[in-house]
């Protein structure tokens, strides 16, 4: 795709958490963020966390707090859900 912003990267990454490709999901969001200098928002990281099991979610988790995003509501509430 020739013009790719973030809504088109979110668009694949819900895709892939749809179906239960977390792998690729994840591979999507390391491509937006290195290839295409996108940076994330709190959608990305809900589209992300809710097709994450606990182990990829930590990672999720982690850059949550490192970029600063875990004050959103919704990725708290995200992260509540996928941890339990």
């Amino acid at each position: 795709m020739p013009n790719r912003d973030l809504v088109s990267w979110n668009s694949f990454i819900s895709v892939f958490s749809q179906i239960g490709e977390v792998g690729l999901s994840l591979n999507a969001f390391c491509r937006m963020r290195h290839e295409d200098g996108m940076i994330p928002n709190e959608i990305t990281l809900v589209l992300l966390i809710s097709g994450c099991g606990i182990v990829e979610g930590g990672y999720v988790h982690g850059f949550a707090v490192k970029s600063g995003l875990l004050s959103e509501r919704k990725v708290v509430n995200s992260l509540i859900n996928m941890y339990g």
